[in-house]
């Protein structure tokens, strides 16, 4: 019984390495990152949306951000998802809002990545 569920981490393993792998080898893109980077600043600058304030840090919900990029919140879920874009880590637990700043930041690499 040991034996399996050392097998069945193992297989676990293997698993979240091999799709580290694929996600290293296929970068997938989102269409035209300069006019999203845009919009968000855009709707950023004119205070299109009330924004809450962290520890100093304009926050941004999901559904929010997904209104300022023109893209649906499943996209901004995928986005998550894939590494380009990443929720705040500014210490408090169940955080779900992004650092508006740090979206744009992280958008901004991904149009040098051919």
């Amino acid at each position: 019984m040991g034996g399996a569920f050392r097998t069945s981490r193992l297989a676990g393993y293997e698993i979240t390495e091999a799709v580290i792998r694929v996600q290293e080898r296929v970068r997938p893109t989102i269409n035209n990152v300069e006019a999203v980077i845009e919009r968000i600043r855009f709707s950023h600058a004119t205070r299109k949306y009330k924004y809450p304030v962290i520890l100093g840090r304009e926050m941004i919900g999901q559904s929010v951000l997904a209104k300022m990029a023109g893209v649906s919140r499943q996209s901004i879920a995928r986005w998550e998802e894939l590494g380009f874009i990443s929720r705040s880590d500014i210490g408090i637990p169940g955080e779900k809002y992004f650092v508006i700043e740090e979206v744009i930041s992280q958008l901004g690499k991904l149009k040098d990545v051919k």
